[in-house]
């Protein structure tokens, strides 16, 4: 580049900002400048050129909706059947203590 294809530019920056580009080892205002103004571009053409696939996207975050709906429902039935299963044992050690209160079988019987 000539110097006449140059384009100076003044620009103020919060400091914490600048920090963190700093952190990402830009030690020059210049060259972080500038690789941003390429990203900008390079996004905003990235943009466009997708605004066809966009109903696809929505379609796959549909899926997913409806996949996390479905393992919501699937967690709730788990719940639920864990909820009557300690239920029933808490009922059947209910009646095992009510059936025969200290009385036990001699031992040679195991059923």
């Amino acid at each position: 580049m000539t110097a006449e294809e140059k384009h100076k530019i003044n620009v103020w920056c919060p400091g914490s900002l600048w920090k963190n580009v700093e952190s990402l080892g830009y030690d020059s205002p210049t060259k972080a400048v500038i690789i941003a103004f390429e990203k900008l571009i390079e996004y905003q053409e990235l943009g466009s050129h997708q605004e066809a696939s966009f109903p696809e996207i929505e379609k796959r975050l549909e899926e997913a909706q409806n996949q996390i709906d479905d393992l919501k429902k699937d967690k709730e039935d788990l719940i639920e059947m864990y909820n009557k299963h300690v239920l029933q044992v808490q009922t059947l050690i209910n009646q095992k203590s009510i059936e025969a209160p200290g009385a036990r079988k001699p031992w040679w019987r195991f059923w």
